[in-house]
């Protein structure tokens, strides 16, 4: 019973060392984001600028799934994760971009006032769109952050697992909300913190995504 005990007080002792490690490597990596955001108006003219400080959350956000799905080789979390950012930062920020730039002008054209007022149904439409938008750029994210794919097969691959597994895009959509959640509740910096766990439900929603990737595209005896 004794030795049971210490195994598990070392487990979660791993665990939270590994989830403080992820939260503080996430704020260093956003912290450019945070405090921009954190200074901006909430107007629509600074829509750019929301989207420019967004952008360091996409290689944050690769780095952080590549530090929580890599095996244990004896290397520090924070190094595990500072790996995973080298690697996927051009990538990352690539699909990154791409997002962005089409939800800036969404919500240019959602929120926009002193114009063409658009009918309820069309914006409606917007948001939807918005929503698949954040949701392909999550899969694409979660994929770079495992296999080594090209930028335009993994933007592919993610378009078409956004509809082959319509349960996972619903779970990520999920895990969208919450997130939402707790930057509006909160503010946007306990994002940053909570952001471990997060990555965790992200990563787990997408694990039947993750398998089938590995199963029908990565090459018998291939890494990834």
């Amino acid at each position: 019973m004794g030795t049971t005990r210490i195994q598990q007080f070392v487990r979660v002792s791993e665990n939270t060392y590994r989830y403080a490690s992820i939260a503080v490597a996430l704020v260093l990596t956003t912290l450019p984001g945070l405090v921009g955001l954190l200074l901006l108006d909430r107007s629509l003219g600074n829509a750019p600028l929301y989207a420019l400080f967004l952008l360091p959350f996409a290689p944050a956000t690769s780095a952080g799934l590549f530090a929580l799905g890599a095996p244990d080789d004896g290397d520090s979390t924070f190094r595990t994760f500072l790996r995973g950012y080298r690697m996927n930062l051009v990538q990352a920020a690539g699909i990154g971009v791409a997002a962005l730039v089409v939800l800036t002008i969404i919500a240019i054209g959602v929120l926009g006032e002193g114009r063409v007022q658009l009918p309820a149904a069309y914006r409606v439409g917007l948001v939807v769109i918005a929503a698949g938008v954040v949701i392909w750029a999550l899969l694409a994210l979660v994929i770079s952050s495992r296999f080594a794919f090209r930028t335009r097969d993994v933007a592919r691959l993610a378009v078409y697992y956004t509809f082959r597994l319509p349960l996972v895009a619903l779970g990520v959509l999920g895990v969208l909300v919450l997130a939402y959640g707790i930057a509006t509740l909160t503010f946007t910096a306990v994002l940053a913190f909570a952001g471990p766990a997060i990555l965790w439900l992200l990563q787990r929603c997408c694990d039947p995504l993750t398998r089938d990737v590995h199963r029908r595209f990565v090459r018998p005896g291939a890494g990834g």
